[in-house]
């Protein structure tokens, strides 16, 4: 066990400091006479304060001896000369070490009650105006403010949690929270609804207080927003999970949201309850979808039976009646649909319309959900594909609260004429209306995607609702060409969409099956074949463009187990290697990780097809990347993703980072591999749906590994149940909103 110890001094010198995150390396001076390197969470730290520090003992590889801070106490510097070490290290915008000196000189020990109190005393100081005197005092109160909410809340959140609360909420956190402990959930991530619910009931809140029952409404929406993808909750089903989650009777309940309606945090219409901005959104989806479909093409094309049988001509192919009428619907509607499983040629349709579309000029976009899904379509369409993010042109730093926004709108309107977006699927409901906001009316949007894989991550049921409301072009392609009939994995695929499943073999063309029977032996199975049988069969070469997929993330043969078993076998631990861990998890140098929520504020290095260095900004939920650095100095790594951009992560980012050797099957969304291994065994009643096991099975484009239950698959298969979205997007298309 480590050594810990309660250090006592005072702060000597700062060595390395981080405004963001607040990670800190600096010397104390203790109480004891000795000289002590600490290393942690100590935001606005400053020469000559007092620090108390319980603190645990390690050794850095390069830098010897450390102490890493686990919680702390600091106070103003008391003596004069305390004071001035204080004010001379800059702590204060303002005051330099002549400055410092001629102020402590003058006021001595009551030096930081002037400036908290009364700072136009100041210009009693040679060169320091009255509009000066007044900054520094609010700079000295911003600090002084950052203090309280660190005692405040250290010890019950400890120090990254309360600097991101003082980060979210102010000077005034402390009063705010006092007022309404619940802000801290709706405003502060990583705080969820029971630790706040924790604090509110220390302060002391009642149980049944409304302030209590409408913060667990707007959470139980929110989580229902966030995490499940529903747009809406029925209201009963609203009331019933809040009263389960507070442990309190239902009274009571209907009385808090017609108060939260009053007040524009809920809108409630009829049964259905929502988070103003996902109800704002869904009217916005319709309206806008309404409105584009219904307006006039700018470019007519009155050729187009002709034009597509040049096409056939010179690219020495017939297309079937599915594919002739997704073309012709593409050129003649301004929006239409097109969707279709495995080998039904939507690939070759979009080509078609490519071509289509540029020999008449006109300008075409071409764009997926994400990086891989875009990088995809490029090499099967032959043009360039961008992902909707770099489409719309996501910028940064705009005003609190905006951690990122799109470049293009209603305002700034997107130049193209033609927008044929793949993988639709994975559209979320904010995303869709993002898109919509940019396109020029007139202009042509074609729709292209599986309605039989699974939603998207996000919130909303887009394809399928469009797909459903039956107000649009929709062509489905219904013919499997002969490539696809002579994969198995592809025949095997469509038995699933149909609810069908044969009974596997073990060896069927390109499609594997190893049965086991408990989750261990599957688990054992999957590590043995990516770090023996694989590479002995196909080179090492062949676990860069393998993926091991599994439906749930617990249980032996989930993503958790297997990402630390294959680690284990695929990146041990090495002098050579450095780590950084992160609660029970161990990031290594050459580890495979993914990110798992966007983030817009980090910003990669790329080079280009030129060999120049380009930003590309904002990492997103499902972009894989492999740890190349990890400087424990700088509390930073770099992730080099997709093979061609570098991302610097601070050590506080790490958080929406886990290990992607084995990834669950929402998360691989988009994404197509040279093999698939597919984890079967132990999963749990609520994943076992067609979908999941349909999109899983059609990742794999050369080979697919089934390990595990057969059982399991075959009710996965033929399960009636899906997942269910509540979304109203099909019935107010169908009312015109």
């Amino acid at each position: 066990m480590k050594e810990e110890r309660l250090l006592e001094g005072e702060v000597k010198k700062i060595l390395y400091q981080n405004d963001q995150n607040g990670y800190t390396v600096c010397l104390l001076d203790g109480v004891d006479g000795v000289e002590y390197t600490l290393t942690g969470t100590l935001p606005s730290l400053s020469v000559g304060e007092a620090l108390k520090a319980r603190a645990a003992l390690q050794t850095h590889p390069t830098y010897g001896e450390q102490w890493r801070v686990l919680e702390f106490e600091k106070s103003m510097p008391l003596s004069s000369n305390a004071i001035l070490r204080y004010l001379s290290s800059r702590a204060i915008a303002g005051i330099g070490k002549k400055r410092a000196e001629k102020i402590v000189e003058r006021f001595g020990e009551d030096t930081l009650s002037i400036l908290e109190h009364s700072p136009e005393m100041l210009t009693a100081i040679g060169g320091i105006s009255p509009r000066m005197a007044k900054k520094i005092g609010e700079e000295f109160r911003a600090q002084f403010g950052l203090r309280q909410v660190m005692l405040f809340f250290g010890g019950t959140f400890g120090p990254k949690t309360s600097l991101a609360i003082y980060q979210a909420l102010g000077t005034s956190a402390v009063e705010r929270v006092k007022k309404n402990p619940y802000l801290l959930c709706e405003r502060v991530r990583g705080i969820g609804f029971a630790r706040a619910d924790k604090l509110a009931r220390e302060i002391g809140y009642a149980p049944e207080s409304a302030e209590r029952r409408e913060a667990g409404l707007l959470f139980v929406l929110s989580e229902a927003y966030h995490r499940d993808g529903q747009v809406f909750l029925p209201k009963d089903e609203l009331i019933n999970r809040t009263a389960e989650l507070l442990g309190i009777s239902r009274e009571g309940f209907e009385d808090c949201l017609e108060t939260l309606a009053r007040s524009a945090r809920a809108v409630c219409e009829g049964e259905r309850v929502y988070l103003p901005q996902p109800y704002a959104l869904e009217c916005e989806a319709a309206r806008r979808t309404l409105e584009l479909s219904s307006v006039a093409l700018i470019k007519e094309i009155p050729n187009a039976i002709q034009v597509l049988a040049d096409t056939e001509a010179q690219e020495q192919i017939t297309y079937s009646a599915s594919q002739r009428a997704a073309i012709l619907a593409a050129a003649h509607h301004p929006f239409s649909i097109i969707t279709g499983g495995p080998g039904t040629g939507k690939t070759t349709v979009t080509r078609a319309l490519v071509r289509l579309f540029c020999e008449l000029g006109m300008k075409v976009c071409l764009a997926a959900p994400t990086g891989r899904a875009a990088k995809r379509l490029s090499e099967k369409a032959r043009i360039e594909a961008r992902t909707l993010h770099r489409v719309l042109e996501m910028s940064f730093g705009f005003d609190e609260g905006v951690r990122g926004r799109f470049g293009r709108d209603e305002a700034n309107p997107l130049s193209e004429s033609v927008f044929l977006i793949d993988e639709v699927s994975m559209v979320d409901l904010e995303l869709y209306v993002s898109f919509l906001r940019a396109v020029k009316p007139g202009s042509r949007i074609v729709l292209i995607g599986d309605a039989h894989q699974l939603p998207s991550v996000g919130a909303g049921n887009v394809l399928s609702d469009l797909i459903s409301c039956d107000a649009f072009c929709v062509t489905e392609l219904d013919v499997i060409y002969r490539q696809a009939e002579e994969s198995a994995i592809l025949s095997f695929a469509h038995e699933i969409r149909e609810g069908r499943h044969h009974a596997l073999r073990e060896n069927e063309k390109d499609l594997f099956f190893l049965r086991r029977t408990s989750g261990k032996a599957t688990a054992e199975t999957v590590g043995e074949l990516l770090s023996r049988r694989l590479p002995k069969a196909y080179g090492d070469q062949s676990l860069f463009s393998t993926q091991v997929l599994c439906p749930a993330r617990r249980g032996e043969a989930g993503t958790q187990n297997l990402n630390r078993l294959l680690q284990a076998a695929l990146n041990p631990p090495s002098q050579h290697k450095r780590e950084h861990a992160l609660s029970d998890v161990i990031f290594r140098e050459g580890d495979r990780v993914m990110q798992v929520r966007n983030n817009y504020d980090l910003v990669g290095r790329a080079v280009d097809e030129r060999g120049d260095l380009e930003e590309v900004e904002g990492i997103f939920n499902g972009d894989i990347g492999v740890i190349r650095t990890i400087d424990p100095v700088s509390e930073t790594m770099k992730i080099l993703f997709e093979g061609r951009f570098e991302v610097d992560y601070r050590f506080s980012d790490l958080e929406d980072l886990e290990h992607a050797w084995a990834v669950t099957v929402h998360k691989a969304q988009g994404s197509e591999y040279d093999t698939v291994v597919l984890a079967l065994f132990g999963t749990p009643p609520m994943l076992c749906r067609r979908a999941l096991l349909y999109t899983a099975v059609t990742r794999a484009k050369g080979r697919l590994i089934l390990v595990g239950d057969e059982d399991l698959s075959r009710k996965m298969a033929t399960s009636l149940r899906e997942e269910l979205r509540y979304s109203a997007l099909a019935e107010r298309i169908g009312e015109g909103v």
